[in-house]
């Protein structure tokens, strides 16, 4: 290598190290964020012999917990309650609980307050009759501090008939 070539790459070197110097990191994820919310969800219930129904759509009223596992993964709980005022003209079940698990992954820039997560989830629901299922869940919206997030989750329960239970949630994220 030449004198002139080593000096060169010397310089773009320590140009290049010093500019990663220079750059602002990132900040740190929240270590708990909390969500509050309120949305809709359909649930499977068992089989309503006046309307033949198998589930019933709910508004829904819950909380949720995402724990920092890393700089892009989060570990998460989130439960909450349905019921329809007044409940169904057949007299099924027209509430119950829920609770779910997941493992989420940031896809969009770490830099940014706001971000997109998605990942699998385990859930538990308890209208009429308890069902276990598996499913996922996307969330968008603020980070860290205070802003919205909305959240779709979708999961395959258990039981004599298949059934896909899916909440969509409007939420109030509280960070540090």
């Amino acid at each position: 290598m030449t004198s002139s070539a080593s000096l060169a790459l010397v310089s773009v070197l320590s140009l290049a190290s010093g500019s990663l110097a220079a750059q602002p990191s990132a900040p740190d994820p929240a270590r708990v964020a909390t969500t509050i919310y309120v949305g809709m969800g359909e649930f499977a219930t068992p089989l309503d012999p006046f309307d033949g129904s198998t589930s019933v759509r709910v508004p829904l009223l819950g909380a949720s917990l995402q724990f920092g596992g890393g700089r892009r993964l989060r570990l998460g709980v989130s439960a909450g309650a349905g019921a329809l005022p007044g409940g169904t003209a057949g007299g099924s079940t027209s509430s119950g609980i829920y609770g779910e698990a997941a493992a989420l992954w940031l896809l969009t820039p770490e830099t940014r307050s706001w971000g997109v997560f998605v990942g699998p989830s385990v859930a538990y629901t308890r209208f009429g009759v308890g069902r276990t299922g598996f499913g996922g869940a996307i969330s968008a919206g603020a980070r860290r501090g205070i802003g919205p997030r909305l959240t779709v989750r979708t999961h395959a329960m258990s039981g004599d008939d298949s059934h896909v239970t899916t909440r969509v949630e409007l939420g109030l994220l509280l960070s540090r």
